[in-house]
C-alpha cells in the first residue's frame, strides 16, 4: 500500500467534484455537508448520496463526478496505488462509517503528515493510519450486512498489544498464523485479502511505529529501544528505521525529544 496523496477539499453548494477517472483508487469521506455522486465505468449510471460521515470507494477506471448539496462541504481524498488494497474492484459505499471521535480522531492525524512530503507516503506511521481506517471500513460493512463475513480468525495487531510483550516475544507472521490454526501461506493470502497487505509488512510498519513512540515519549537508550521492538542488533534497528523514516532514530529523537 502507498498513499499517492491525501487532503482535504472545500465544496461550496452546486461546485462541481470531478469529473474524473484515476489510475489508482480513490478513498472520499464525506467530513461536511453532503454531497450527491455519480459513477460508473462507461456513464455515470450510479448514484451516490454521501451524508456527512459516509465514505465511498472508487477503484481505477471508474468515471465519477459530484457536486455539493450544502452551503458547506468538506471531502478527505485518499489516493492509493495498491489495487490489492482496496479489493474487491468496484465501488463501495460505506454509510457512516466516519462520523464517530475514533474515525476523526485518524483523519485528524493522518492530515498533520504533509502530503507534499515525498518520504510521507511510505511513512509507518501514515500507513499505520491508513491501515486503522481501512480496517474500520471493512469492519464497518460487515457488521452492516454488505460484504461476506471476514475471517474472525485473523489478529490485526495495535500499538497497544505490543506494549504488553518486548524483545523476543514480539509476533512473528508465523506466530499470527499459528495462532490462527492456518499454515503460513494460507494465513498470508487471508491476511492480504482482508487488509489490502501481508503480516509481515504489518508486523515490520508495527515495530517501527512503536520505536517511534518510544523514541518520542521516554529518555530510554537507542540500544534499549532497538530491543525492545524485536531487532536484534543496533545496526539493523538503524536500518530498517533510516529507510522507514528517512533518518536514523537518533535524529529522529532530536527533532521529537520526550516531554521531561
Amino acid at each position: 500500500m502507498e498513499a499517492l496523496f491525501h487532503g482535504t477539499g472545500h465544496y461550496p453548494a452546486g461546485a462541481v467534484i470531478g469529473p474524473a477517472c484515476w489510475p489508482h483508487w480513490d478513498l472520499l469521506i464525506v467530513v461536511r455537508g453532503l454531497v450527491i455522486l455519480r459513477a460508473g465505468r462507461q456513464s455515470l449510471n450510479r448514484r451516490y448520496r454521501l451524508e456527512e460521515g459516509d465514505a465511498i470507494l472508487i477503484p481505477p477506471g471508474v468515471r465519477f463526478r459530484g457536486t455539493g448539496q450544502t452551503s458547506h462541504n468538506a471531502i478527505w481524498v485518499l489516493h492509493l496505488k495498491d489495487q490489492a488494497a482496496c479489493s474487491p474492484c468496484r465501488t463501495r459505499h460505506f454509510r457512516q462509517v466516519a462520523g464517530d471521535p475514533f474515525a476523526r480522531g485518524l483523519l485528524t492525524e493522518i492530515a498533520r503528515i504533509h502530503p507534499g512530503n515525498p518520504k510521507a507516503k511510505r511513512d509507518p506511521y501514515l500507513l499505520s493510519l491508513i491501515s486503522a481506517l481501512w480496517e474500520k471500513l471493512h469492519r464497518h460493512n460487515r457488521r452492516a450486512g454488505r460484504r461476506q463475513a471476514g475471517d474472525g480468525r485473523l489478529h490485526f495487531w495495535r500499538i497497544e498489544d505490543l506494549e504488553t510483550l518486548s524483545g523476543s516475544t514480539l509476533p512473528t507472521s508465523a506466530d499470527l498464523a499459528a495462532e490462527a490454526g492456518l499454515s503460513v501461506s494460507h494465513h498470508r493470502v487471508l491476511f492480504a485479502k482482508e487488509y489490502g497487505f501481508p503480516p509481515g509488512q504489518h508486523l515490520r510498519q508495527l515495530r517501527i511505529v512503536y520505536a517511534r513512540k518510544l523514541l518520542k515519549e521516554t529518555q530510554f537508550p537507542i540500544k534499549r529501544i532497538a530491543a525492545t521492538v524485536g531487532y536484534k542488533d543496533v545496526v539493523s534497528f538503524h536500518r530498517a528505521f533510516k529507510n522507514a523514516c528517512g533518518c536514523t532514530p537518533g535524529k529522529f529523537r532530536k527533532k521529537n525529544p520526550a516531554p521531561f
